[in-house]
């Protein structure tokens, strides 16, 4: 088998051609051997096909290019959710700065109003506008004279403490 096979390759022809003779030939092995073994089913058993199994250099090459495909899934998803937590943070902070300046415009209103309304306060208790509205609407007059006590012995006031 091997003997003719460097020979059918050398003498021209295809790879195409070499594999459907090598095909024929384990074709007629197999038909040879169902043959024999139909006739003496009770001498020899029938093997299964084998496969060859891949080396420990192809299962470690399979195992690697698995780890490796598994660390790039890995970092993608850690590289796309650090970038949606970025945006996130992004968003929270543009909210909370439009709420910032927002609080900010209010009070400043807020300032104004109760500036206004101190100055208001302070022209209320004048106290030219309130003899004023007392002279005008209460028909009150300012007094004449305005008597003063002073702090000495006064009628019905005694010093004694009421004993005896």
């Amino acid at each position: 088998m091997s003997s003719s096979a460097p020979s059918v390759r050398s003498a021209g022809h295809s790879r195409g051609d070499y594999q459907r003779l090598q095909t024929g030939r384990a074709t007629a092995r197999r038909a040879e051997g169902s043959a024999v073994s139909s006739e003496s089913s009770s001498k020899r058993l029938v093997r299964a096909d084998l496969k060859v199994l891949p080396g420990k250099e192809a299962i470690r090459r399979r195992r690697d290019r698995r780890i490796s495909r598994l660390l790039i899934v890995a970092s993608v998803a850690v590289i796309m959710f650090s970038l949606l937590a970025t945006v996130a943070a992004h968003s929270y902070i543009a909210e909370q700065q439009f709420k910032l300046d927002s609080l900010r415009q209010t009070a400043a209103e807020k300032f104004t109003s109760n500036q206004e309304l101190e100055l208001h306060v302070a022209q209320l208790q004048q106290p030219s506008r309130i003899v004023g509205i007392a002279q005008e609407k209460l028909g009150m007059l300012p007094p004449s004279s305005v008597p003063y006590l002073s702090p000495g012995k006064q009628p019905g006031y005694s010093t004694s403490s009421g004993k005896g």
